[in-house]
């Protein structure tokens, strides 16, 4: 029996002398189950180890002839039953070990995977066709972008937990600090992919709010052309002065209103000129082209306004003639044809 007890406990200390750990997190399981099960047979077999020991030291003790031996077997397998443990025990230490590796393997594939999709994301050229489309990619990269803010911490955690490996001194430390110092590289340049894009969308946002109000503009512009290009010129002195004092009205409405918007248009072109959009030659293109309109406003109020002062002139001058001839008629017909019958009625007359 004490024989037997000793070629099992070999068989074991076999087992748990094994280098195999595992290399990958899934791996990694099949040994510290193996190695838990073992440690749990042994437990259980241990009474009937004691009960070996019992047995041996109770022949030993009767004076048995063969007692020398039973003492070497027995001294044998409590030295090989104390390092059975030992090794168990060792195993399993090392095994939890290079479970934290893989564990922590496994992690950094996973980050880099996460990293990679979102980088996808954040390449992305699209940047909406109008103001609306551009307004929902801005809010979809704000989600994407707290998310990578968020994942942050996940980087951290990877990040302390490979310099407590390397400060362990694990076989694989050089690994782990390259792979760590890969998702440390990943995220830093996610997170300028992000502000890149931000910036990106930024821009065109901005640059669809700018096309709104000088389209916007110039469709104002175009409606007071229409008004200042009128050939109306008045029928008669009242009508043109009346034409002349709405004009004004209008001339210097529109100088008010227009002057303020022209400047808050080109005081946003030149700042995002400045700053170096993306979209600064067509961004100057517009502002060229507003000022231009404005500018052709400017002519044809003035224009507008010279002619309606001629033709109030002109009419005035019609009036005035008018006005006098009147005042002829009406003395030319105050005037008797009684030519008088002498000296002194002609005197009367």
């Amino acid at each position: 029996m004490l024989r037997m007890k000793n070629l099992w406990t070999d068989e074991k200390m076999a087992l748990a002398s094994s280098q195999e750990v595992g290399n990958s997190l899934q791996a990694v399981n099949l040994p510290l189950k193996k190695n838990k099960m073992m440690q749990a047979e042994i437990a259980n077999h241990e009474p009937r180890v004691n009960a070996v020991f019992e047995n041996g030291q109770k022949l030993i003790s009767e004076g048995h002839p063969e007692a020398d031996k039973y003492e070497r077997d027995l001294n044998d397998l409590t030295e090989k039953w104390a390092r059975l443990q030992d090794l168990l025990e060792a195993r399993r230490q090392k095994l939890l070990v290079n479970e934290r590796v893989q564990q922590f393997l496994f992690d950094a594939n996973e980050a880099e995977s996460w990293m990679s999709e979102q980088e996808l994301y954040m390449m992305v050229e699209d940047r909406g066709k109008d103001e609306f489309s551009a307004q929902n990619l801005m809010k979809k990269h704000e989600i994407l972008e707290t998310s990578v803010e968020d994942y942050a911490e996940t980087v951290r955690q990877l990040g302390e937990t490979a310099r407590q490996l390397i400060s362990d001194g694990h076989p694989e430390s050089e690994t782990i600090g390259v792979r760590i110092g890969q998702v440390d590289k990943l995220y830093a340049g996610l997170k300028d992919l992000a502000t890149e894009r931000r910036a990106k969308l930024d821009d065109a946002l901005k640059l669809f709010m700018l096309n709104r109000e000088v389209d916007d503009l110039e469709q104002w512009i175009a409606e007071r052309e229409v008004v200042a290009g009128s050939h109306e010129l008045g029928q008669d002195y009242e009508h043109v002065t009346l034409l002349v004092v709405r004009f004004k009205e209008f001339a210097k409405k529109t100088d008010s209103i227009g002057s303020e918007r022209v400047a808050a248009v080109n005081e946003i072109v030149d700042s995002l000129i400045s700053v170096g959009h993306t979209d600064a030659a067509t961004i100057a293109q517009w502002k060229d082209s507003l000022n231009d309109a404005w500018a052709d406003l400017g002519e044809l109020i003035d224009t507008r306004n010279q002619m309606l002062e001629a033709s109030r002139e002109l009419h005035k001058y019609f009036h005035d003639c008018k006005d006098v001839l009147s005042r002829i008629l009406e003395k030319q017909n105050s005037m008797s044809d009684e030519l008088g019958r002498d000296g002194a009625s002609v005197s009367m007359l």
